[in-house]
């Protein structure tokens, strides 16, 4: 092969990485975390729709991400790190339900929250996801609502969730 393609194969991997691993090897890898999480999240949800609070719903899945953190750890290191996890997760959510109203100050609590996670999860050494889920989690919230007695509602049903998780 000569020409633009047998260019672009040889530059494809340098460009994109090496090719993902099938799906069966993922699964393998990776079944516990999903079969756990799937329910912290998805639960929370149905069980909020009925009483017509999408919103409680959402807020105690995003304290359900508390779930995907610490599969690889011993239960008592991982039971320590899926405490503090829900404690962040918790707090982003009141981060970003307060700051959500103004952009400004979104985008600057978001900026905090990624550089004090990034170093914490590094110090602590706390694997995948990493800061990841705290970003996510307070810039989600941000859409929530904003006065006192939603960002209360949103941040005890967030506790619920990480603590279900």
């Amino acid at each position: 092969m000569t020409g633009p393609t047998a260019a672009l194969r040889r530059a494809a991997p340098h460009l994109f990485g090496p090719p993902l691993p099938p799906a069966a090897s993922l699964w393998a890898a990776h079944r516990r975390r999903a079969l756990s999480a799937g329910p912290c999240v998805v639960l929370p949800l149905v069980l909020f729709l009925p009483l017509d609070r999408p919103d409680l719903g959402t807020a105690a899945a995003l304290g359900g991400f508390t779930a995907i953190y610490g599969h690889a750890l011993p239960y008592r290191r991982r039971a320590v790190v899926s405490a503090g996890v829900a404690l962040v997760l918790v707090a982003a959510v009141a981060l970003g339900g307060l700051a959500g109203p103004h952009p400004f100050v979104l985008a600057v609590v978001l900026g905090v929250l990624a550089a004090t996670t990034t170093a914490a999860t590094a110090i602590w050494q706390i694997g995948p996801p990493g800061p990841l889920m705290a970003v996510l989690v307070g810039g989600s919230a941000s859409t929530l609502g904003a006065d006192a007695g939603a960002v209360g509602q949103h941040v005890a049903t967030a506790a619920g969730g990480g603590a279900f998780a």
